[in-house]
């Protein structure tokens, strides 16, 4: 049996170089020389693991048959904790079954799949593990979850998934009799799901209409990463893939997987493009049926597949061109990624034009915003700094001759801003420079840029810094927003003066920022700085500004009556206050509606979330990265009421607004997948409870590791572990929780929490000698903070007479006395 923290300490190795993983994986063992041998075994078998499921994938060659000899029968059969019902499927890589829970903890139907192929020795087990906990990462709204796995009695190795009832993606578009743009939405939800694996560093390569369900409510889910291949860890590069193996189906298989050959993420493209071929024309793109190998290859390499339009009159152009380039024979003639693909049929659904149309000049301007869609915060830096500055020459027709210079200076700047963006431009458009760049990396660039070629232009180089913090900030890189956020500082006491609006601006900037980083302190001092300029001027509208976020940091450390009255005191500023922005004022009510929910006043919370958008739907519409939060804080109002419904729904519509804003994988859903699992937790449903908190664990440790954030999510994942008796599994994600709660929140009542957790986890284990300690500290800390009657300190004081109870069992009395 391989325990979870083994597990655990081999997926960070694995992602090491070999040179550091010795050094690293003896810092994470500590002293625990049965844990490393453990961890350094897995590290072994990891390196036959590549081999290992190559070989189980080739086994799916293109004459390979279902053995189905070992496969069990259906009906009283149990296999860990599922009861085989009715097979439902078979093919080479094994028999597919529907199951339902055995063990009558709780009612759950799956689909469970048996491999054939006997997995006897502890390396292959360890690899079977291994491989099982890495697609268990895939947590995403259109891929059928890994559930279960492991091996059966008679040594045969099993995946339990998610069960889909629904119909092949192909059939679905028929008997609904859908139209070319509902189809094409169906299979952007495909490509949504794609990319997710390919982040995660996952290739499919087995896209397929039977590996694509389309279910009753005309949600897509992805099944079957039977043949999946991972990317290594070095594969910043994603051609730099090892062997691929020859898949089951060979219409919907690139040409050099067919061959064999190495495959990258453009695999997956063709795979979409055969589907999207199918779903639009009814037809293969190639037929191989009947050929020989030989054949197969040579008319995978050469046959040209027809256009769509002319096998379907109501596809244009544009759709032909999207379709061949997907279908393209050499990988670098592809879409670069699925990400570009679903950006050409987005183009295409909103009437935009497309990627894969032959360029022209006027083309290619438009074509570089729309390719980064990520990048639109870059985008708006460009209109916003040319609107901006331009309008600062707007006068009346009569001025002085100070005026009169004046306006031409701001002119020149306005002119030397809208002449460097141009250039970022066209330095970017790959069709003027080899090789295509990311918004990312255009930005990287063009900080450098900025302090060369605008030296000696400080103004113009404070505005071009100012939008790009504001992009640095919406990707949530808090290390680059600062660094730029410190030259602009510079640069505005320079030009403004430390005693000015623009200064206090940036200071303001700078607390945002180092709160995205989970620097508090750093972020008080700044607002508290931007404060003190808003008093001297005085300005109404700075100090306003100062008091909501001095409040927010407040609120984040757990004082809730400090935050209250910096919020009260911002709204009094701010509401009426020349030159104060309404959508402040809908912040300020949504800050008021979080903080009502830690107060327990949850119907008032409602109505300061109302408030709130109320405000913000008579200024914005659409999609918006200010509206999805206000989202977050009604669904746990909601959850806090017992409308578990309702709070799933906003949940569910904030965490897809902001996939559709900022692309699966993203930081801001960390908080909608939380939610989310607080949710299925009230439901008893443990299980996907866990999963929701693993998922936002993840996006942590991907965008903001070194956050404060992490210990709730740790915390939270331990709580669900804990609720269904696992407590030695418990016991390390507390100890994780407890750590970062010492380091960053001292003082929050939430490291109380989790220390009375960790002492009822530790009396239930049999481990009494730091129980006691824990169990007090952190019941005296919770009750402190929310008072003797409330429900978080009555379950801290279970915890105390559950080990009061145990105590007097003499030979432990005096381990829990001292």
């Amino acid at each position: 049996m391989i325990s979870e923290r083994a597990a655990d300490i081999f997926l960070e190795a694995r992602e090491l170089d070999p040179d550091a993983r010795a050094g690293f994986v003896a810092d994470a063992c500590g002293g625990d020389d049965e844990l490393r041998a453990e961890v350094e075994s897995l590290l072994a078998a990891s390196d036959e693991s590549e081999s290992y499921f190559e070989r189980l994938a080739g086994r799916v060659g293109l004459e390979a048959l279902a053995d189905e000899g070992d496969a069990p029968e259906p009906g009283d059969k149990v296999i860990g904790s599922w009861r085989l019902t009715q097979r439902i499927g078979r093919g080479g890589m094994g028999a597919v079954y529907l199951a339902e829970r055995a063990d009558e903890q709780f009612e759950q139907r799956a689909a469970l799949k048996i491999l054939p192929l006997g997995l006897d020795s502890e390396q292959a087990r360890a690899r079977f593990l291994v491989e099982r906990q890495i697609l268990a990462r895939l947590v995403h709204d259109n891929i059928a979850r890994l559930l279960d796995g492991g091996v059966t009695d008679d040594g045969l190795p099993y995946f339990v998934m998610d069960y889909v009832d629904g119909l092949p993606i192909d059939e679905y578009c028929d008997a609904q009799e859908l139209g070319i743009d509902d189809r094409l939405s169906l299979v952007l939800d495909v490509a949504r799901a794609v990319q997710f694996a390919h982040r995660n560093l996952i290739i499919h390569r087995d896209l397929k209409p039977s590996n694509v369900l389309v279910d009753e409510g005309g949600n897509v889910r992805l099944l079957d990463f039977g043949i999946a291949k991972m990317l290594g860890p070095d594969a910043a590069d994603p051609k730099l893939t090892r062997q691929a193996q020859r898949p089951a189906t060979p219409a919907f298989a690139s040409p050099e997987m067919l061959r064999g050959e190495p495959v990258d993420v453009t695999a997956d493209v063709y795979s979409i493009g055969a589907l999207l071929y199918v779903l639009l024309t009814g037809r293969l793109p190639l037929d191989y049926d009947g050929l020989t190998l030989v054949e197969i290859h040579e008319h995978a390499a050469n046959a040209i597949p027809a256009p769509v339009s002319r096998l379907n009159a109501a596809v244009n152009g544009e759709l032909d061109a999207i379709v061949a380039r997907a279908l393209a024979k050499l990988p670098e003639e592809r879409y670069a990624s699925v990400e570009s693909l679903a950006n050409d049929l987005r183009n295409y659904l909103d009437g935009l034009p497309v990627e894969a149309r032959a360029p022209s000049a006027f083309y290619r301007a438009g074509k570089f915003v729309r390719r980064h869609r990520l990048g639109t915060a870059f985008a708006a830096f460009a209109v916003i700094a040319l609107a901006t500055i331009a309008g600062l020459a707007v006068t009346s027709a009569v001025v002085s001759d100070r005026q009169a210079r004046q306006i031409a200076l701001e002119r020149d700047r306005a002119e030397q801003t809208k002449e460097f963006l141009i250039s970022i431009f066209d330095s970017a458009d790959p069709n003027v420079v080899p090789g295509e760049q990311t918004a990312r990396e255009i930005l990287d660039v063009s900080r450098q840029r900025i302090g060369d070629e605008l030296a000696g232009q400080p103004a113009v180089q404070a505005d071009l810094l100012e939008a790009m913090s504001d992009v640095y900030q919406s990707w949530r890189l808090a290390g680059e927003g600062s660094e730029v956020l410190e030259q602009e500082l510079e640069l505005r006491r320079r030009v403004n003066g430390e005693d000015s609006v623009e200064y206090a601006d940036v200071l303001l900037r700078l607390a945002l920022n180092a709160d995205i980083g989970g620097d508090y302190d750093a972020s008080l001092a700044h607002a508290q700085d931007a404060l003190d300029i808003g008093r001297r001027l005085p300005d109404a509208v700075t100090q306003g500004r100062g008091h909501e976020r001095i409040g927010r940091v407040l609120h984040l450390k757990g004082d809730l009556d400090g935050a209250g009255s910096h919020y009260e005191l911002a709204l009094e500023l701010l509401d009426g206050a020349a030159g104060s922005d309404p959508l402040e004022i809908a912040l300020l009510h949504e800050h008021l509606g979080n903080l009502l929910i830690h107060r327990q006043q949850f119907e008032p919370a409602l109505e300061e979330f109302g408030k709130s958008l109320e405000i913000r739907n008579n200024y914005q519409s659409g999609d918006s990265s200010q509206i999805s939060p206000v989202y977050l804080g009604m669904a746990s109002a909601l959850r806090r009421l017992g409308r578990l419904d309702e709070a799933a729904d906003a949940y569910r519509a904030g965490y897809d607004m902001n996939e559709r804003l900022y692309g699966p994988g993203n930081s801001y859903n960390l908080y909608f997948a939380n939610g989310l699992g607080k949710v299925a937790e009230a439901r008893g449903d443990l299980e996907d409870a866990e999963s929701r908190y693993r998922e936002a664990t993840a996006l942590i440790l991907r965008h903001t590791p070194d956050s404060p954030n992490l210990a709730f999510a740790e915390a939270n994942v331990a709580n669900t572990l804990a609720l269904r008796g696992q407590y030695e599994r418990a016991i390390p994600h507390y100890r994780t929780a407890a750590e970062i709660f010492e380091r960053h929140l001292p003082e929050h009542w939430a490291l109380g929490d989790v220390q009375w957790r960790l002492g009822r986890c530790l009396v239930e284990t049999g481990d009494y000698g730091e129980a006691g300690a824990l169990i007090r500290t952190g019941l005296a800390t919770v009750a402190d903070h929310w008072g003797d009657e409330h429900e978080f300190t009555a379950q801290a004081r279970e915890a105390a007479a559950l080990l009061d109870a145990v105590r007097e069992r003499a030979d432990i009395a005096q381990t829990y006395s001292e």
